[in-house]
């Protein structure tokens, strides 16, 4: 009788140190999705600062923000798209080129009508997306990549395949301005991430999507709509896309059908970097500014370190793997 007492109570020890043990392994992903993207910038920039030459002069640090401000805009819509448990928006380089190419080659004529076509377009291809995986249920990652390819067909078709240049002398200085030093482009990214973290943290919209990314059909228990959420993701994806449109091609003056290609590979590291669940259900768009931070930190200083580019995208990958893997982990923890 003894002897089983002794027995049980040893196996309850062990299912207690192993509960424990798995606590604390949930609570330092935890931790570190949610501070580690912040953690990784604040020591490479400090190393940055101390062995990297040329690192913390103004004018770098200027140019590493403005270098990253456009795939950080596709990167704060494609966030919406990774919460609601879609994982990623394949179109939103077609987005952005043909906000580009849109505001480049109607500005000359109203500044107003290529705006508003610029980003209307967009989101129709947006809301399109969401109707697919939405209600059709096909593979997020299907569905864009088909999508993209349609409208960067007819882009092309629609241009010719030639340059698209021309934007009027307003729109052109406002989106290449700097208020006190800083550009247009990195204040329009900085907004973009405050505003869609506010409506995230503080509008039914954001728990909606929270809700759906973690579980879809007992959102639906809930009342919650997940096919008119997961159109909302999608089209909020393809508008931010398209804002990074019209900024590029009007500060550059020149767009083609390929402008922003890659643009959502780098925004997915961006996410993925700064915490955000691919899962769906977890992340803020803080996290994906911090994982904006990383990938521009990475970048600067590799080039500043003269590496080749193929030795870049070695770092980059390496860095990317690794998340991923630790956010695989998260998943099955999440699970």
């Amino acid at each position: 009788m003894s002897t089983t007492s002794a027995v049980e109570r040893n196996a309850e020890r062990e299912a207690e140190r192993l509960a424990s043990t798995a606590q604390v392994r949930d609570n330092v992903i935890t931790r570190w999705r949610s501070r580690g993207a912040f953690i990784l910038f604040a020591l490479m920039f400090a190393g940055g600062c101390l062995f990297v030459d040329q690192f913390a002069t103004t004018g770098n640090l200027v140019a590493l923000l403005q270098s990253q401000a456009f795939i950080g805009m596709v990167a704060v819509g494609m966030t919406w798209v990774v919460l609601s448990g879609n994982f990623i928006d394949l179109s939103a380089p077609a987005s952005l080129a043909i906000a580009a190419n849109t505001v480049l080659r109607v500005s000359p004529q109203s500044v107003p009508l290529a705006i508003v076509l610029a980003i209307a377009i967009p989101i129709g291809l947006g809301l399109v997306n969401g109707y697919l995986v939405g209600r059709l249920k096909l593979n997020p990652v299907i569905a864009t990549l088909g999508t993209a390819g349609i409208a960067m067909g007819l882009l092309y078709l629609a241009t010719g395949g030639t340059t698209s240049t021309g934007s009027v002398a307003s729109l052109s200085d406002v989106a290449s301005a700097r208020p006190f030093g800083v550009p247009v482009p990195v204040i329009a990214f900085l907004l973009l991430v405050l505003v869609n973290q506010l409506v995230l943290s503080r509008f039914r919209l954001g728990a909606n999507v929270r809700f759906v990314g973690n579980n879809p059909e007992a959102s639906r228990a809930t009342g919650i709509r997940p096919v008119a959420t997961v159109a909302w993701c999608f089209g909020l994806s393809a508008a931010l896309a398209a804002v990074a449109g019209i900024l590029l091609g009007a500060s550059t003056n020149n767009a083609v059908t390929g402008t922003g290609a890659g643009y959502e590979f780098d925004a997915l590291a961006a996410i993925v970097l700064g915490g955000t669940l691919l899962a769906g259900g977890i992340g803020s768009f803080w996290r994906t500014l911090s994982g904006v931070l990383v990938v521009a930190t990475v970048n600067n200083i590799t080039l500043l370190l003269g590496l080749s580019a193929e030795a870049q995208l070695l770092v980059q990958g390496i860095i990317f793997v690794t998340v991923v893997g630790l956010d695989a982990i998260a998943t099955r923890s999440k699970a």
